[in-house]
């Protein structure tokens, strides 16, 4: 889990450096729960993870090709729209993320699906490597170390023998 940590803390400050979004957290379907949830400004972003296969490497290391969805809610219905600004705003996202971490867009949707809130989703994807459970994390880097030879090579056709003449 400390990739995908790293991840979120990682792509969360980068969207708070967007100055026309007021707050970002983890999805958790905030426009369908506005009554429930804890307020939150508009235009906000909130970060979700698709579904997550890992697939395992050498020494207990795994990777995932990662789809994650930003939900930027541009405003409520109730508030004055401002619909030619949203494409700024979605546009300022797309701009802080693309390349950060690695990540790629790969889908704009409007998401249509909430009776008082315009929301738009514009996913990307990277690849994400744990180490976490690698035995060896916490040793030290090994540095390439020189080798010194000190011997005479004689090769006769397919026989190689260390100089000592026979």
């Amino acid at each position: 889990m400390a990739a995908l940590k790293e991840l979120f803390l990682a792509v969360k400050t980068q969207l708070e450096t967007v100055t026309e979004i007021e707050d970002v957290a983890l999805y958790n379907s905030q426009f369908d729960n506005e009554t429930t949830e804890h307020p939150y400004l508009y235009p906000n972003a909130f970060i979700e993870y698709s579904a997550i296969d890992w697939t395992g490497r050498a020494k207990q290391s795994q990777e995932v090709d990662i789809e994650l969805t930003i939900h930027i809610g541009l405003w409520r219905l109730e508030d004055e729209p401002f619909e030619l600004d949203a494409f700024d705003i979605v546009q300022a996202v797309y701009l802080s993320l693309q390349g950060f971490c690695g990540l790629q867009r790969i889908r704009d949707e409007q998401d249509t699906s909430h009776d008082q809130v315009i929301v738009w989703k514009t996913t990307f994807n990277t690849r994400l490597k744990d180490c976490s459970a690698d035995p060896d994390k916490d040793k030290g880097t090994a540095f390439p170390v020189t080798l010194e030879v000190n011997a005479d090579l004689d090769i006769d056709d397919v026989v190689i023998r260390t100089g000592d003449g026979v």
